[in-house]
């Protein structure tokens, strides 16, 4: 990017000094954020300290992660709580067209940094819960869900721990009639914080009931001084979620509130953030409790007590599901990835990779994803392979005529939607493909768009020409945000095909053969290389396998995209069987 002459770049970062809409200066580069970089800066007029959140440079254009920003902005502008970051304006700069966020400067330290140092005592934990609640209680009548309460995104500062303030509302869901948000009502947050619901759980409802139980596992965290396990792979979180955890840990003032707040069923929760900000440690020993669940059926059971409700007994008007086919469901759950622009000038790999600790997707997931199929009419007799609705869902997205840089793929279904990962050059054609898909096939679709550039488009054209709908490659990786250069790229080809390729394509087009540096272990391919770019961007990741040897015959090293995958697709058309094609995208959040 060309900055004005007043405005240089250092690092990527705004220097200080840099004036925006002649209203704020900044001071001090802070953090850079998936989305954005957060700044320390000044009003000029009044020389009052704000917190600056400034979108990312090369996300500029993105309609995505725009509004995205203003779901923020309209949250904050709706909130008044002195447990809750102040808003003073979102706007775009006009010489550095870029928009901005200015709020409140809380100065302190977040949750997650104090909990590094150890467990905290249960008075003060009283302490957050009330504060943290009444601030939450204040979003709740305004119909806002926060839906990532979680210690990073809790500032304590100097003054203690009961005046902290909750920060980040960038991916709060509105419940007002008519708004609506990037994320919807899919999953947001962390994995070690997210509600049942967030997970697709009692039919997905996300609502404050769900920021309630997420506030039970930061509190719990507080007592312990680490997170209860609540994490893993996807279909381990999934588990943990469908029963109380073990509290046996947990100071025995807190554990009553926190079993309650911690149950599998949101209407088995307290009704309200209002009843834990007055909750009293002692209403136990009363015999009563200050609240009652949200379905006043009964006291919320502790686990010494009772023992925790079954999710398909419990849910309200719930019928009991298939366990195994509600796992294999969900196992597909994808968040919003942020897209991004911007130029990977190289990548560097490391020492051939070897088996590594990558947390993906067994072949037993897989196979209990196949178990039976999902939310739609079942077939007539047991197939032994996807069954035909998954096929022709995914056989409806690959399809659709979305224009030259499109890729649509089905994952799983997971709270009743067909989880999409979407690949383009820009949203249109997913708005299309989104009002067109339950008309089709009668499932709702919940597309996640991960935007691409121009010279990156023949990789998705090749990979939509090979893709199989019936027996999809397996292919995952660790993450799909790294956030510096010389991070780890980790993961995993899961496939029996001796021949394998594993091919990286930059944003600018230029295609690295990486397969030799792939694990060799049978049924599996693992990799581990680091990452290095010069500037932060998006990288393509291309696995193909098949029976036929893959030669790349006359493709030179680091050849473009355009004639690599041109000499691929006549190399491999007339290949019997044809290999399997699947991609990846992966987002650097800064270069070097």
């Amino acid at each position: 990017m060309s900055y004005p002459p007043d405005v240089q770049s250092i690092h990527g970062a705004l220097p200080p000094g840099t004036r925006l809409n002649a209203n704020y200066e900044i001071d001090a580069f802070l953090k850079a954020g998936g989305m954005g970089d957060v700044y320390r800066g000044h009003e000029i007029e009044t020389g009052d300290t704000v917190a600056i959140k400034l979108i990312r440079d090369q996300l500029a254009g993105d309609e995505a992660v725009l509004a995205m920003f203003r779901n923020e902005a309209l949250a904050l502008r709706r909130i008044h709580h002195e447990a809750i970051v102040r808003y003073f304006g979102f706007t775009l700069e006009p010489q550095l067209r870029r928009h901005y966020l200015a709020m409140e400067f809380v100065e302190g330290q977040p949750l997650s940094d104090i909990l590094d140092r150890g467990p905290l005592p249960a008075p003060q934990v009283l302490a957050l819960m009330r504060r943290i609640a009444a601030g939450l209680q204040a979003a709740h009548e305004q119909n806002v869900v926060h839906r990532d309460v979680s210690p990073d995104n809790i500032i304590v500062p100097e003054t203690g721990i009961a005046r902290s303030r909750i920060i980040d509302f960038g991916i709060a869901r509105s419940l007002r009639v008519g708004d609506s948000t990037v994320i919807g009502s899919g999953f947001a947050g962390k994995y070690k914080y997210v509600s049942p619901e967030q997970l697709g759980l009692f039919g997905g409802d996300v609502r404050a009931a769900s920021d309630i139980y997420s506030l039970g596992l930061v509190l719990a965290a507080c007592l312990l001084g680490k997170p209860l396990p609540m994490d893993g792979t996807q279909v381990e979180v999934i588990e943990r979620r469908r029963s109380l955890p073990d509290l046996s840990a947990i100071d025995p003032m807190m554990r009553p509130i926190i079993a309650a707040m911690l149950q599998p069923d949101p209407e088995a929760r307290p009704r309200s953030m209002a009843e834990l900000a007055v909750w009293a440690p002692d209403a136990q020993e009363r015999g009563s409790t200050v609240f009652a669940p949200r379905g006043a059926r009964s006291p919320v059971p502790t686990p010494a007590s009772e023992p925790p409700p079954r999710p398909a007994e419990s849910a309200k008007g719930e019928k009991p599901r298939r366990v195994g086919v509600l796992v294999g469901l969900l196992i597909g759950l994808v968040a919003l990835a942020a897209a991004g622009f911007g130029g990977w000038r190289y990548l560097h790999h490391d020492a051939p990779a070897t088996t590594t600790g990558v947390q993906t997707a067994t072949t037993t997931d897989v196979a209990a994803a196949n178990a039976e199929p999902p939310l739609l009419d079942p077939p007539q007799k047991p197939v032994e392979t996807r069954p035909d609705p998954f096929v022709r869902l995914r056989e409806y997205a690959r399809d659709f005529d979305g224009g030259d840089c499109f890729l649509a793929v089905v994952g799983e279904i997971s709270a009743g939607e067909a989880q999409i990962e979407g690949y383009g050059r820009g949203r249109e054609p997913f708005d299309a493909l989104d009002k067109s898909f339950k008309d089709a096939t009668g499932v709702p679709a919940a597309i996640s768009v991960r935007k691409v550039m121009a010279p990156q488009c023949p990789a998705l054209g090749f990979a939509k020409k090979f893709m199989d709908v019936r027996e999809p490659l397996r292919f995952d990786v660790a993450r799909t945000q790294l956030q510096r250069s010389g991070d780890k790229l980790e993961g995993a080809i899961e496939t029996r095909a001796e021949n394998v390729r594993f091919l990286i394509v930059d944003d600018d087009g230029l295609v690295n053969d990486l397969s030799a540096r792939l694990g060799q272990e049978p049924g599996r391919r693992d990799f581990a290389m680091e990452l290095r770019a010069t500037r932060p961007g998006p990288v393509l990741l291309v696995a193909i396998a098949g029976a036929t040897p893959i030669s790349l015959a006359g493709a030179a090293r680091a050849a473009t995209a355009k004639d690599v995958f041109a000499k691929l697709a006549e190399e491999l058309a007339d290949a019997s069987p044809p290999p399997a094609v699947a991609l990846k995208y992966v987002l650097l959040v800064s270069g070097r």
